[in-house]
């Protein structure tokens, strides 16, 4: 907040209410200039301020331009190379968008009282050359293209870039320079066939260029990975601990067409076997846990739904603003499901030749398609539940375009996991071609209503729909919820968990419709305990027979003919207790002499590891931790 003074000396305060989307964090400093568009007053405590909600509403002017009232305005009579070397001073320095402003003016011709038409940007330099001064023309467009590509504005990097390359390859010295920027910006923006094109187009006029020849084994690699789905999952494993991996999205086994479920969804184009890669897709913004520190944490308010959000997800509101603002030719994420108030939008409007991005339409979008993935940001780390994330911002959160056209399925065909903020979505079982691809957003709950807005309508829902508040099943299942949740804040001695479990397992399982064959997740917390304290006693009777039924608790129907093992995935619910479960058959298996058996066991572990964690990496770490558990057990 600041104050504002007009032409005529009155002094109003000025509220830019979502600062953090404004890149320019000087903008309201002393003495600039700045244009109001679409000004709105509003009264709070008494007092009355000038609102700001859009970035594009406000604009920051230069000394010398036509809106500037007359007063106020200077002629700076600087040629054309004093504005270039004034904008490679501010470079030099650091002063990214300092620079730009040098380099830059946009100039709005008022028709009837009004600022409705503009003529196109162009470099404030270029107004000063002359006809055939194409050396300081180009210069301009050039560095114009570096500051650009600084400030993370691809699409003006690019486009400066292309400008200043002469007319004939090689006929410029700096056309390197040019093609090494459009290229990068091209990269940046996620359109590796333009980038590869114009490092090629460099490499034809530099062979020995080594920045445009990295970029272009980069470039490469980015295109191998889009069109084949082969990653190196262990290097990208290591690499997302320190920062968000560099890869390409692998989407081309899907399409986005008109759901039965609801509005649009995603589909398979061809069969995918159970447990491959149905899409791998690097985030359109994210942003990573917020790490402990002097530092302040995002802040943004939500005024239509009287909320503030503070955390990982305002940073990452913030950031997809700017990022759309910066480059509008990335506009289609503004097509995403919102709350059904805004129309269909895949351009971004020019008002006044300057994009205009409705922050609430951003803010909105965000609330539906969001997902966590972890405060690590690596794999094995659960996402939160979505109201978690924006009451306490407590985990890494990214926005996925394609995978926001992802229908909800407590019963799902797919389970998704992260690497960074790369989501790795596989199939749970064998999924034929056309067929609509379903995630579990949360847990089975009731939440997808509250928080999305939808009621689920898969086959365990509508099982579900009988069991109300009257029910016996209903009071059984919150005691056992409640008693779970108690033995995680006050532990219980291993005999007492055993004789309650047994008993609220005992009365429970018998009131779910076996010949449903879904799955039973009011039991499944039991079982599983049952299964390892029987295991920490050694009991491995009692313990195959619970680990069993945590199998079939999560809804895969297991069977086993002599070493053959038959495991129907249709209603399964890939989690890591099938996994232990598995695990624990295969030790039994193997002690009783059957080490064809107990093998299929521990292949099935596997594969449901990997779909559940999203690549196979960690899974002997995973079974000394659950040696660690079951010891742990044994102290009980």
């Amino acid at each position: 907040m600041n104050g504002v003074e007009d032409e005529t000396t009155d002094v109003e305060r000025l509220n830019v209410l979502f600062i953090g989307t404004v890149r320019d964090c000087t903008l309201l400093a002393k003495g600039n200039i700045l244009l109001i568009k679409e000004p709105f007053f509003e009264e709070a405590g008494g007092n009355q301020y000038i609102r700001v909600d859009n970035p594009s509403n406000l604009v920051l002017l230069a000394d010398d331009h036509v809106a500037v009232p007359q007063l106020w305005q200077s002629r700076d009579n600087y040629s054309a190379l004093q504005w270039k070397l004034k904008g490679n001073a501010a470079l030099k320095k650091e002063k990214i968008l300092e620079a730009i402003r040098w380099y830059v003016t946009v100039t709005w011709f008022p028709e009837a009282g009004s600022l409705a038409k503009k003529t196109a940007s162009y470099e404030r330099g270029l107004s000063f050359v002359v006809t055939d001064d194409t050396a300081i023309k180009n210069d301009l467009h050039r560095n114009l293209s570096a500051a650009a590509l600084q400030a993370t504005q691809y699409d003006l990097a690019k486009t400066q870039a292309l400008l200043s390359i002469s007319r004939d390859d090689g006929s410029d010295l700096h056309d390197d320079k040019a093609l090494l920027r459009a290229g990068t910006a091209s990269y940046r923006l996620g359109d590796f066939l333009t980038a590869k094109s114009i490092f090629e187009r460099l490499l034809s006029i530099s062979p020995s260029h080594k920045p445009g020849i990295q970029m272009l084994e980069h470039t490469e690699n980015r295109l191998t990975e889009e069109m084949t789905g082969q990653y190196d999952f262990e290097a990208m494993t290591i690499t997302a601990q320190a920062r968000f991996p560099e890869y390409g999205s692998f989407l081309r086994r899907t399409e986005i067409r008109p759901s039965k479920i609801a509005g649009r969804g995603l589909f398979t184009t061809e069969d995918i076997r159970c447990g491959g890669i149905v899409l791998c897709e690097k985030a359109f913004t994210a942003e990573p846990h917020p790490k402990s520190g002097p530092s302040k944490a995002a802040e943004m308010m939500d005024l239509h739904n009287n909320s503030k959000h503070i955390g990982s997800y305002a940073a990452l509101f913030s950031a997809t603003v700017r990022k759309i603002v910066d480059n509008p030719s990335l506009a289609h994420i503004l097509d995403l499901h919102t709350d059904g108030t805004h129309e269909s939008q895949k351009t971004i409007p020019l008002v006044d030749g300057l994009p205009a991005v409705d922050v609430f339409r951003v803010h909105s979008l965000l609330k539906r398609n969001v997902f966590s993935f972890g405060k690590h940001a690596i794999v094995n780390n659960p996402p939160a539940e979505l109201s978690k994330i924006h009451e306490t911002g407590a985990d890494a959160v990214g926005l996925w375009y394609q995978v926001s056209h992802i229908n909800y399925s407590c019963i799902a065909n797919c389970h998704r996991n992260f690497i960074g903020d790369m989501m790795i979505v596989r199939a749970n079982f064998d999924i034929p071609k056309n067929t609509e691809i379903t995630l579990a957003y949360i847990e089975h709950s009731p939440l997808p209503s509250m928080n999305w807005g939808f009621q689920c309508t898969c086959k365990l829902c509508k099982f579900e729909q009988w069991i109300t508040p009257n029910t016996k099943m209903y009071k059984h299942l919150v005691d056992a919820a409640a008693t779970f949740k108690r033995w995680k804040t006050h532990p219980a001695t291993a005999t007492e968990v055993m004789k309650k479990a047994q008993e609220l397992v005992d009365t429970i399982t018998p009131l779910y419709h076996e010949h449903e064959k879904l799955p039973r997740l009011g039991v499944t917390n039991h079982h599983t305990m049952l299964m390892l304290i029987y295991k920490s006693k050694e009991q491995f009777d009692l313990m195959a027979l619970n680990a069993r039924q945590v199998i079939r608790d999560l809804g895969f129907i297991l069977s086993v003919d002599g070493s053959n093992i038959n495991m129907d995935r249709t209603d399964g619910i890939p989690e890591i207790h099938v996994v232990w479960a598995l695990l624990f058959l295969s030790a039994d298996i193997f002690e009783k002499g059957n080490s064809v058996l107990a093998l299929g066991y521990c292949d099935l572990a596997e594969e449901i590891y990997t779909i559940f964690n999203g690549t196979k990496i960690g899974f002997e770490e995973m079974q000394k931790q659950l040696d660690e558990i079951v010891f742990s057990m044994q102290l009980a």
